[in-house]
């Protein structure tokens, strides 16, 4: 069963480790048609199987290979300066979208604002602002919208929808 269950997952690390499952199977001596996974377990190795002379599958790293894998391998890194004591006490300021300009224009000049409007909440929308900032430019989007008459009218309820799932 042991052996069993070491091809199977000779199979299963074949796609990451090709090389390793080929030298598993070999030391098995498994038969060519164990590489295909099925629905149910199959045991392909069976009782009184020879399997052959075991050899470790990885080999050991000895410390100076390994430094000098490092070396290889470990890219330049970027040098970073600590901060200077003064830059450490400014606090960023948050930057804040600019307050939008009056609302008393022409009808031309209103539907230009409510587009430039309309673009600078999906722009804020998209940035991820506080949803207070967000709220304060949508307040003043809408309110243009109802200056022009362009809001969206109530929905109106159609006849007869009132109480659902009720039954008298």
């Amino acid at each position: 069963l042991c052996a069993n269950v070491v091809c199977l997952l000779s199979v299963i690390v074949q796609p990451y480790m090709p090389d390793i499952s080929a030298q598993i199977q070999n030391q098995l001596k498994a038969p060519e048609n164990c590489n295909y996974l099925q629905d149910v377990f199959v045991p392909y190795i069976q009782p009184g199987h020879t399997i052959g002379t075991p050899q470790p599958l990885f080999a050991k790293i000895e410390d100076s290979t390994a430094a000098a894998l490092k070396q290889k391998f470990s890219g330049k890194q970027k040098v970073v300066q600590p901060p200077t004591p003064a830059e450490t006490l400014k606090p960023e300021a948050p930057t804040l979208p600019q307050p939008s300009p009056p609302l008393t224009q022409s009808k031309e000049e209103m539907e230009q604002q409510l587009q430039q409007q309309a673009d600078k909440v999906r722009q804020l929308k998209a940035n991820g602002v506080p949803k207070d900032t967000l709220d304060a430019e949508v307040k003043i989007l809408k309110e243009l919208k109802a200056k022009l008459g362009v809001a969206e009218p109530p929905k109106e309820q159609k006849a007869g929808s009132g109480s659902k799932g009720k039954k008298k």
